[in-house]
C-alpha cells in the first residue's frame, strides 16, 4: 500500500520485543514521495513528563493491550500488555511501546472511569512525536541502511503513488541487544579498547 505509515516501535504484540532493527531500502522511485520519518521516543516521553505531567503519568502506569493475527508462512496469533512508556523501578525511561495499527480494544479494569482521560494523554505522547523539535524525514537511497533502537526510536513514512515501472522495497530485520552486546564484549578490538583505557 502507498498509505502513509505513522510513527510507531515494532512489534510491541510480542512479550519479548525485539530491541534493534534494521530497514534496509532496495529499490524507492525518484520523487519525494515515500519519505521516511524517526523520531526519539525517549526524548518525546521526557518532554512529556515537563509539560504534562498527568499525561505522562497515565502512559507509564497502564498496561494496555496489543494484539496482531493472521497468516504470513504460518498462522500467527501475537498479544501482549505493555505501558506505552515504560520506567524502571527509579522513574527512567527505559522503552516506548508505541503502535496503532495493533494496539488492541482491551484496556485494564483500573482505566474503568478514565478512558477518556488515557486517550487523550496518548494523542497529547502522538501529537508531540510530529513537532519539528522532535520530527526527522528524510529519503533513504537504495543501498542505505537504518539501524535502530526499536524499544526507542519511532518509525514511519509518508504517503506515495507509484508510477508504472516504480517500486518501493524495503527489507527489515531485527536482532536481539543481549546477543550484540556479547558480541562486542568479547570482540578483539573491545578488549584492545578497554586495554587502552587501563
Amino acid at each position: 500500500t502507498g498509505l502513509s505509515l505513522l510513527l510507531h516501535t515494532d512489534l510491541p504484540c510480542y512479550g519479548y520485543v525485539p530491541g534493534i532493527q534494521l530497514l534496509h531500502c532496495i529499490e524507492q522511485p525518484p520523487d519525494t514521495a515515500g519519505m521516511s520519518h524517526f523520531c526519539d521516543g525517549f526524548s518525546v516521553a521526557s518532554k512529556l513528563r515537563d509539560t504534562n505531567p498527568a499525561a505522562f503519568h497515565m502512559l507509564s502506569q497502564y498496561a494496555i493491550q496489543y494484539v496482531d493475527a493472521g497468516k504470513d508462512f504460518l498462522d500467527f496469533s501475537m498479544e501482549s500488555w505493555h505501558t506505552p512508556i515504560k520506567l524502571n523501578r527509579i522513574g527512567e525511561i527505559t522503552a516506548i511501546y508505541f503502535n496503532n495499527h495493533v494496539r488492541g480494544s482491551r484496556y485494564p479494569a483500573s482505566l474503568n472511569g478514565r478512558l477518556l482521560e488515557w486517550y487523550e494523554a496518548y494523542y497529547a505522547f502522538s501529537r508531540l512525536m510530529y513537532t519539528p523539535e522532535f520530527l526527522i524525514e528524510f529519503k533513504l537511497e537504495p543501498g542505505q541502511m537504518v539501524v535502530v533502537d526499536n524499544q526507542r526510536m519511532l518509525h514511519g513514512r509518508s504517503g506515495f503513488v507509484l508510477e508504472d515501472g516504480h517500486y518501493r522495497y524495503l527489507e527489515v530485520a531485527y536482532l536481539d541487544w543481549d546477543e550484540t552486546r556479547s558480541k562486542e564484549r568479547n570482540s578483539p578490538s573491545r578488549e584492545q579498547h578497554l586495554l587502552h583505557l587501563l
